[in-house]
């Protein structure tokens, strides 16, 4: 294959990953990942289902938490216990869904006592009005008149409780796809070229 040929083959494949890379990663357009209703969404989804380390990977490594006592700044680990009390000890209901205004969201949501007779578990529920902020993808504060619980450290989450925010974590960025397929695609083009040569001289001594 003239050589002339697959350059113009590499330019081609190299340009249009790097139109797709950058329309991805242009500045003004903020991947999905990172839209604050969303972060919090998924937030609430992993909390729900009494997945505290799912819900906690949306949460940044330190966090605002703001409570009937206070305010607190916690760390993950931290963050998954305290999840992990108020998911115990309470069934939460989402009452209005989160609505965002710009880096803050804020929804309604019910507490009831778990160990408090279905009859009865309505009149002793609260509503609280729960606020969040969002930066870089992730919550950086949480607010509410939430009941009081011990901030204490886990020893060591279970390892598929675990399992969602690896799997989180682990995603590909555009960027670094586009970099490896690049330097894939210039490595077959190498081989093709170097190669030519003997191939032809093979073809020529078979004939």
């Amino acid at each position: 294959m003239d050589r002339r040929v697959v350059a113009l083959l590499v330019a081609a494949v190299l340009t249009t990953f790097a139109s797709v890379a950058a329309a991805q990663e242009a500045p003004g357009q903020p991947s999905n990942q990172t839209e604050p209703l969303l972060v919090v969404d998924s937030f609430l989804l992993a909390r729900n289902a009494q997945n505290p380390w799912g819900a906690t990977d949306w949460v940044a490594p330190t966090i605002a938490l703001h409570d009937v006592d206070g305010e607190w700044f916690i760390d993950g680990p931290t963050m998954s216990d305290w999840l992990q009390q108020l998911t115990s000890k309470y069934l939460v209901d989402t009452l209005s869904p989160p609505v965002a205004d710009g880096d803050a969201v804020t929804w309604t949501e019910r507490l009831t006592l778990r160990s408090v007779p279905s009859r009865d578990a309505l009149a002793s529920s609260m509503t609280l009005e729960v606020h969040a902020v969002v930066r870089d993808g992730k919550i950086i504060a949480l607010s509410a008149p939430y009941p009081s619980f011990a901030l204490r450290r886990p020893d060591a989450p279970p390892a598929e409780a675990s399992a969602p925010a690896a799997a989180h974590s682990a995603s590909i960025g555009p960027g670094t796809l586009f970099v490896g397929t690049s330097i894939g695609v210039a490595l077959v083009a190498l081989v093709v070229v170097k190669g030519a040569p003997v191939i032809a001289a093979l073809h020529r001594t078979g004939s």
